[in-house]
């Protein structure tokens, strides 16, 4: 028999684990549900075969961070070792392995009725249910995460729940405090320092000149080592990026050399400069720039069959960016001779039908996520038809319908958190900046 031990918010739960599988997360499609809005619907699986138990996370979501490393895909659990996901920290004890045996009782079911265990019996015997079943569009913001793995595994809650207030009544010691702090930075573990910081701060007039100067330039390490997470997790952020609008459309478009592709592709490279200016994958970026520089040079101007090509590029694959599809168009325009113009034209019209039937289906995408109980994927769906659609009616149709759904100011805040430049394209919509402004967000 095993045990998954979850810790959350200062609360310590257990559940008993049979052999085969469940999947953690904080939709109701999960085995068990976590009401956490750092978690992805379906965030994880966990496996219990053999005595060996495995976390697998779904694909793209935030990974999880193990003793203060962060690990995605596969992690095989070793007894009693904690794993963040999120705000969760979960842990399996283990013990001898038993036979593999359907689990007794009654399957386990969720708010609406639906068996929790599939295929094999019942995996967990306990599940969460959430009375706000409204979910951000995002996981955890990465850089967040990195705080926790810095700060090792389970060191944010311990810092915070170490000194309770009895333990503030018992008097203040620098010298303990001191200790406590080395010990923390020692381990990398700043969040630590920075609260027992705050602690040593309500003592301040009790402490010499030289207790201060101490505790100041331990508060400059902690901060140090703060930024260079937060700037870790942004780096973090941009690795699939790299992954699908770099190297995959390298892999992809540039197998036979063209300067329309290459101009293209140059020109992520440099918006990726731009967005991750100490990104590991720099120096990669350096010499494909070497390789393409020749063949598109990008302070030449373009030819039509580059305007073509990009506007191709940005209208091929969900979600469309119609808006700067006719940017580069009425921009191609106004300096193109009379054949190239009536050709840009042309495709603006296409362009222009084209981009009503995807609105249209943009629209009927959102609702079946909404009607499925998946709100974070139906706002993202409506959130790219304001920011990128081009057009005000269309863009207001789908302003409109965000602020119809119920809690839909909490998707903003994460939003506004976690992906501040799509935030701010948002409130470029007058009737989505009045919602924000009503509703607290901005």
């Amino acid at each position: 028999m095993a045990r998954l031990i979850v810790e959350q918010g200062g609360k310590r739960r257990s559940f008993r684990l049979n052999e085969g599988k469940l999947t953690i997360g904080s939709g109701e499609a999960a085995t068990l549900t976590l009401g956490s809005e750092q978690l992805a619907e379906v965030h994880a699986e966990l496996e219990l075969r053999g005595g060996e138990a495995v976390l697998r996370l779904r694909p793209g979501v935030t990974p999880a961070v193990v003793q203060g490393r962060r690990r995605g895909s596969e992690i095989r659990l070793r007894h009693g070792v904690r794993v963040q996901l999120g705000d969760v920290e979960l842990s399996v004890e283990l013990e001898q392995a038993p036979t593999a045996t359907p689990a007794s009782g009654p399957p386990v079911t969720g708010a609406r009725g639906r068996t929790a265990g599939r295929g094999r019996a019942s995996v967990v015997q306990l599940r969460e249910t959430r009375a706000d079943r409204f979910r951000e569009t995002r996981s955890m913001p990465s850089w967040l995460i990195v705080l926790l793995l810095l700060a090792g595994a389970g060191g944010v809650y311990l810092a915070m729940t170490k000194y309770s207030k009895d333990a503030r009544e018992e008097g203040f010691a620098p010298h303990a405090s001191q200790v406590t702090i080395e010990k923390k930075l020692a381990g990398a573990e700043f969040v630590g320092v920075l609260l027992e910081l705050e602690r040593v701060d309500e003592h301040r007039a009790e402490l010499s000149p030289e207790w201060i100067e101490l505790f100041e330039g331990f508060r400059r390490q902690a901060l140090a080592m703060q930024a260079e997470a937060i700037e870790a997790g942004h780096n973090i952020d941009g690795e699939p990026v790299w992954q699908t609008q770099l190297k995959r459309f390298m892999d992809e478009r540039l197998r036979t050399p063209n300067r329309p592709a290459a101009r293209v592709f140059l020109q992520r490279i440099a918006d990726f400069r731009r967005r991750w200016p100490t990104h590991s994958k720099l120096g990669w970026c350096d010499r494909m720039e070497a390789r393409y520089r020749d063949l598109a040079d990008l302070s030449s101007p373009p030819t039509w069959e580059d305007v073509a090509f990009e506007v191709d590029t940005l209208t091929w694959a969900m979600p469309k960016d119609y808006v700067k599809a006719f940017r580069i168009l009425e921009r191609f325009v106004e300096g193109a001779d009379a054949a190239d113009r009536d050709k840009a034209l042309t495709l603006m019209d296409e362009k222009v039908s084209e981009r009503e039937e995807y609105f249209d289906d943009r629209l009927q995408q959102a609702r079946y996520y909404y009607e499925r109980n998946e709100p974070g994927k139906a706002v993202e769906w409506l959130v790219q038809i304001v920011i990128k659609i081009g057009d005000e009616r269309m863009a207001n149709d789908a302003a409109r319908r965000i602020t119809q759904m119920a809690g839909v100011e909490r998707a903003l805040r994460g939003y506004r958190n976690d992906r501040p430049e799509t935030f701010s394209s948002l409130m470029e919509n007058a009737i989505l900046h009045d919602f924000a402004v009503e509703k607290g967000v901005l």
